[in-house]
């Protein structure tokens, strides 16, 4: 499709390749051998890997993840994939190979220099991917072949690494509780600042909009931000080891929205880009008072899943 290959990879693969290829994952000899050796399988069970030289010599040798993917594309002389690939990975921040996230991805030569493997390195939809490179210059069998390889490479070391997802993962802490609760009470009460502007007249009608237009505008915008800004609190919270905040960095799975509605709030809930509309008569439902306009009573989840939703919380989402 638009000539870049269809098949790439998916999830566990991305989130094994992610977290292999860390600048802060080092393996020794025993751990190095099963990884290059997991892909010995079908037409590549008779090739004979070459030992690398490693990393760190002293105190005791250690091989980088970034190696093992050199060794996969490169196992032998014989078997040389030589690409080069200079490409921004999906958290890039700016100087490249300077990047503090490590998501500029560097190939010289066949050798993975820097940069994490996430989904635009090589998931699909990409002119930038290893994939591609391959595809492009050596053709689709040896494309298969080095996807087979990094298939076998990433569950191996995701298995042996260890990944999974508990409540601990998504618990707030107090710290992360008291400013949310500040940042929806400050919410709340633009919110009613807004609601008495428009019931007084004095709210400034945007253009093209009648007054009432104008106040679910506002308001959908201040709770959006409430959403947003609960998510960027989330990040800093959270560990780097969290799984979920793993897999969003990757692309594997989920985004930063749904780590916020996990951890913080859900957030406002829109239908066709406004909020909640009056589904009984003259209001979004039977408990709230007609013509409310808080935000509770137009679809805004306060509570995160971790907390619970109420009855009504849980009818809008």
């Amino acid at each position: 499709r638009n000539g870049d290959p269809l098949i790439s990879s998916i999830q566990d693969f991305i989130t094994g390749s992610f977290i292999l290829s860390s600048k802060n994952i080092f393996i020794g000899y025993n751990k190095f051998s099963s990884a290059v050796s997991s892909f010995l399988t079908g037409t590549d069970k008779n090739v004979a890997i070459g030992l690398i030289i490693p990393a760190i010599l002293k105190p005791i040798v250690l091989w980088t993840g970034k190696q093992v993917i050199s060794c996969m594309l490169n196992p032998t002389p014989s078997c040389f994939v030589n690409i080069n690939i200079r490409a921004k990975g999906k958290e890039y921040t700016k100087d490249e190979d300077l990047c503090y996230k490590d998501s500029f991805v560097v190939f010289h030569n066949g050798i993975h220099i820097c940069g994490s493997l996430d989904k635009a390195s090589i998931g699909s939809g990409s002119k930038n991917t290893i994939f591609y490179a391959i595809l492009k210059q050596y053709g689709a069998d040896l494309c298969a072949q080095i996807m087979l390889r990094l298939c076998r490479i990433s569950t191996y070391f995701l298995t042996l690494y260890g990944f999974s997802i508990g409540i601990d993962d998504i618990m707030a802490s107090l710290n992360l509780m008291k400013q949310m609760n500040i940042l929806v009470d400050q919410g709340y009460s633009k919110c009613n600042e807004y609601i008495v502007d428009c019931l007084e007249k004095r709210l400034a009608t945007q253009p093209g909009c009648t007054l009432e237009e104008t106040l679910e505008a506002v308001i959908l915008r201040e709770l959006s931000t409430i959403r947003d800004l609960s998510g960027r609190i989330c990040l800093k919270e959270l560990s780097p080891s969290c799984s979920p905040l793993i897999m969003a960095l990757c692309g594997s799975k989920g985004s930063f929205i749904n780590i916020s509605q996990m951890i913080a709030c859900v957030g406002q809930q829109a239908i066709s880009g406004t909020r909640t509309p009056d589904g009984f008569e003259n209001r979004s439902l039977p408990r709230f008072q007609r013509f409310s306009k808080v935000p509770e009573a137009k679809g805004f989840v306060k509570n995160s899943f971790y907390t619970g939703l109420t009855p009504t919380e849980f009818y809008f989402h």
